[in-house]
């Protein structure tokens, strides 16, 4: 079953949904929600920060390599 689910940032510390991400069943989607539209069509208040898109659709940016730019050492 595909979903997208608009949650809480906090639910990454969650152990179900820490464990999905880790087994590739979950991940976040590219950005972070700002406001959205209720079922009564009303919209929400700025939100921003607090939510995350949890999701199993694929989507293209995700396969896509992060170019990192700096190589850090001897910190540990």
């Amino acid at each position: 079953m595909k979903f997208l689910i608009v949650g809480n940032k906090n639910a990454l510390t969650y152990k179900e949904v820490f464990k999905s991400i880790k087994d590739g069943k979950l991940w976040l989607g590219i950005n972070s929600p700002k406001e959205f539209e209720l079922p009564d069509g009303k919209i929400t208040k700025k939100i921003s920060g607090l939510c995350r898109w949890f999701t199993n659709l694929d989507y293209t940016k995700r396969h896509e390599d992060l170019e990192l730019t700096q190589k850090f050492e001897g910190y540990l």
